[in-house]
């Protein structure tokens, strides 16, 4: 009996890898103006986009150096799962934009521990304006989503899609 159940044990970690996984810090690699995918992996360093597994955890952060502004195509026709999402924009005049391209997707935060969150940074004075029109979803009542906005002048982070909390709310 004790066999059977180790057998069926590891058969379940073999047939449900997206259960067990490495959590994912990835950095945003494109910095020209246009429009980008985020489930490109050559997109992200390391070359694996975060999200995709659905246990929480992973990070992305989208950094300094953009050249214009960027539409960024979620592209994954089911939810993208993050503990953290940081946008950092240091160039005056561009901006990102986060948009759902296929049926299903969404960004759905959920931590290993503490709070997720979606933070905005700006070295100095230089205003972070970003948009996130794809669906946001909490999917702990246990979790509160905090949102953390950088103080320059002109700061704006636009949420603009359907978002749903399963009872942690959001900060």
């Amino acid at each position: 009996m004790k066999k059977r159940w180790l057998r069926w044990l590891s058969l379940g970690a073999v047939c449900c890898p997206q259960l067990c996984h490495a959590v994912i810090n990835g950095t945003w690699v494109p910095t020209a103006a246009g429009t980008q995918t985020w489930t490109t992996s050559s997109n992200w360093s390391p070359a694996t986009f975060p999200g995709q597994t659905l246990t929480g955890g992973d990070t992305a952060l989208f950094g300094s150096g953009l050249l214009g502004n960027q539409t960024v195509n979620l592209a994954n026709g089911a939810p993208l799962v993050l503990q953290q999402l940081t946008i950092n924009c240091s160039t005056t005049g561009s901006n990102y934009t986060i948009n759902p391209s296929l049926a299903g997707d969404s960004l759905t935060f959920l931590a290993i521990s503490g709070n997720p969150s979606i933070t905005t940074l700006t070295p100095g004075s230089i205003p972070v304006n970003a948009t996130i029109s794809a669906p946001i979803a909490m999917t702990s009542p246990t979790q509160t989503l905090q949102i953390n906005c950088s103080t320059a002048t002109g700061t704006l982070l636009t949420l603009s899609g359907l978002i749903s909390d399963a009872g942690g709310g959001l900060a």
